[in-house]
């Protein structure tokens, strides 16, 4: 059985509109030690690369979970398009992949109304508890495999 590694614990994916959620949310989850792709930190990454393929990339293997920042900028963005598109193929494979954190005045689109998520409420820490208790459910699945 091949054992996939990851880069990450956890990708973000948000539009700039929702920046300092994203950063709250990075910080958060920094402190509990949990190694977190936000782009805004991780920009060598994807410097002179074809950013397409290197976001499919990152959301279809780098991460053990990715969090989606959901707003009304983030459904019309162009790349976080992209990303929803390579989490939700993910997903099929490993339901423990997608968390959802829905803002304020935000309608789920029809491809994921059916998956439960997270009402920001201006607590990154409170998001940042939820992911390590999936990383650690994740980690004792994989043990009892």
């Amino acid at each position: 059985m091949q054992i996939l590694t990851h880069t990450y614990d956890v990708v973000i994916s948000f539009s700039e509109a929702q920046k300092d959620i994203a950063v709250g949310i990075c910080v958060a989850l920094e402190k509990l030690n949990i190694k977190t792709y936000y782009y805004p930190y991780n920009q060598e990454e994807n410097a002179g690369f074809e950013l397409e393929d290197n976001l499919a990339k990152l959301f279809r293997d780098s991460a053990k979970i990715a969090l989606a920042i959901l707003s009304e900028e983030y459904l019309l963005g162009e790349y976080t398009q992209l990303e929803l598109k390579v989490i939700l193929e993910r997903l099929k494979i490993d339901s423990n992949y997608f968390i959802p954190i829905l803002c304020e005045n935000t309608e789920l689109p029809t491809k994921i109304k059916k998956i439960a998520y997270i009402k920001w409420n201006s607590d990154p820490k409170a998001v940042a508890n939820t992911i390590n208790k999936r990383l650690i459910k994740k980690k004792e699945l994989t043990m009892k495999k």
